[in-house]
């Protein structure tokens, strides 16, 4: 997976789904030339301008770490967007 393939396409979604309300929670798919990425977003209410964080998994992926959608979560409960990146394809 080549990430500096895969981040500006997410920057540029940012900042066309910030304008719009969206579900607390929403899944994103983006074709790569290594196969699809997934996205998690967790959006906070309401339509002002806030910040996004991007969190990456570590090596074992996201599957086995609950916390990092409870940590995504708390984030938009807190006014943050986070887009929680799955990366890890195993074949």
């Amino acid at each position: 997976m080549r990430l500096h393939e895969v981040v500006p396409v997410f920057l540029a979604l940012a900042f066309l789904i910030r304008g719009s309300a969206v579900a607390a929670e929403s899944n994103l798919a983006v074709p790569t030339t290594d196969g699809p990425v997934t996205v998690k977003m967790f959006t906070a209410p309401g339509e002002a301008r806030r910040p996004t964080v991007l969190i990456l998994h570590g090596r074992a992926g996201i599957a086995p770490f609950a916390g990092y959608a409870r940590y995504a979560n708390d984030l938009a409960d807190a006014g943050i967007d986070a887009w929680l990146f799955s990366l890890l394809q195993r074949d």
